[in-house]
């Protein structure tokens, strides 16, 4: 089997064990040894005895995996897409980049919207080579959408403190690749009664990611006051850095991460883990440094 690797293939606060078997399979396992939904399955040729490595090349919001076969060919493929046996030009590879070779047309961010509270959670899927998103709004008594905010390119969420008393909000995300407009297809959400709101604190989003820079870790604490401490570890459970330790209001925050340790070291590169922790409530996501 290959070296495994750890990877959030189903995108849960959890890891998951990816490897490639000597039987040529893909290999993903939970942290309690079962198998991963919709594992074991088929791998690129020859591949069993390459180390994978994965990461958002495409920025698109998801992450792909990259591995090299015993003829030196090169594979690149979305980590839910299964490998399809097919030639891939580097430069022309399909949307999905799962190695079928097709011209952008169009590609749909699938915007997402759910509640949380008093705020509505926009998510979208991230489109390679946009410039910005616009992101419109109309209540159920408008007939025109309106711009709520504009976001740079790399982000793929927002939060929208609910408006009092209204049945319904639509959502509408924009984006400008080369000529061609992106828009989503409608997203409406019927809001429901915040008065017994959940004291919570949770990790909303981190961008750019991989990065080589800097990484913004973006949070909300929602219901009322929570005692914060964000830190970054890296695999082995280490601590590497204390970014935030503090009583923090209810809101939108975020805080930023250079690469450096406590001790003012430079790191390497690798996947980190940035861990939020609250009165109330734990969250965690994946960080990728490259440089």
């Amino acid at each position: 089997m290959s070296s495994p690797v750890l990877v959030n293939i189903d995108m849960d606060s959890e890891l998951e064990v990816f490897g490639i078997s000597y039987q040529g399979e893909e290999v993903a396992l939970n942290y309690d040894g079962s198998m991963v939904e919709g594992f074991p399955r088929n791998a690129p040729e020859g591949t069993y005895s390459s180390t994978p490595a994965y990461g958002d090349i495409d920025s698109d919001g998801y992450a792909e995996f990259i591995i090299v076969n015993e003829q030196g060919g090169l594979y690149l493929y979305d980590l839910d897409v299964v490998y399809v046996a097919s030639p891939w030009a580097m430069e022309s590879g399909g949307p999905l980049h799962n190695g079928i070779s097709s011209p952008f047309t169009y590609q749909d961010p699938s915007l997402k919207a759910s509640q949380s509270g008093r705020f509505v959670t926009l998510k979208w899927r991230n489109i390679q080579s946009i410039e910005k998103w616009t992101l419109k709004r109309k209540l159920y008594d408008e007939d025109e959408f309106t711009i709520l905010t504009e976001i740079p390119s790399g982000k793929n969420s927002y939060k929208d403190p609910i408006i009092d008393e209204t049945e319904s909000i639509t959502y509408r995300i924009e984006g400008l690749i080369s000529d061609t407009v992106v828009v989503s297809d409608q997203t409406t959400i019927y809001p429901k009664s915040t008065e017994t709101e959940e004291a919570k604190a949770t990790l909303v989003n981190s961008y750019p990611n991989p990065f080589s820079e800097m990484v913004t870790i973006e949070y909300s604490v929602e219901g009322e006051s929570q005692n914060v401490r964000i830190a970054i570890y890296d695999v082995s459970g280490k601590l590497v850095r204390l970014l935030e330790d503090a009583v923090v209001g209810v809101g939108d925050h975020n805080v930023t991460w250079n690469g450096i340790s406590d001790s003012g070291a430079m790191v390497s590169n690798g996947v980190y883990f940035c861990r939020l922790e609250s009165n109330t409530s734990t969250s965690t996501r994946t960080i990728i440094l490259v440089r």
